[in-house]
């Protein structure tokens, strides 16, 4: 082996080590940038989250108020429906007691006037 051999295989180790070198920084830097955009990912992905949650708790709560009021104008109007319930019922009732005492009266009148005619029939 020669001087010049040696050399050259020197110069090509040195190349290799030197292409090694760049090779390991290039991963370096590519590694850094995908560290970067995983910590970025997982930010953006857990403020969306957070957003969300946000969104939900506010829809949740504004839920709670509408079920609250619905609710509330459900009692009422079951409220307003007893109270009309009663009211109807009273009055059919007074219909009813009204319809009873006309057919009372009918039938006393009916008696009456049976007994006038029995009295025209009797007084002839």
């Amino acid at each position: 082996m020669t001087t010049k051999d040696f050399l050259e295989i020197c110069g090509f180790c040195i190349s290799l080590l030197a292409m090694g070198w760049r090779i390991a920084g290039i991963k370096a830097s590519v590694e850094q940038k995908i560290a970067k955009l995983e910590k970025d990912t997982y930010k953006d992905a857990d403020n969306f989250k957070d957003s969300l949650e946000k969104q939900i708790n506010l829809l949740d709560k504004r839920l709670d108020l509408l079920t609250q009021n619905s609710k509330s104008e459900a009692d009422m109007f079951k409220y307003q429906l007893d109270g009309q319930g009663k009211r109807l019922g009273g009055e059919i009732d007074n219909l009813k007691k009204r319809v009873s005492g006309v057919i009372v009266f009918e039938r006393l009148e009916q008696g009456i006037l049976k007994m006038h005619d029995d009295l025209k029939k009797l007084s002839q």
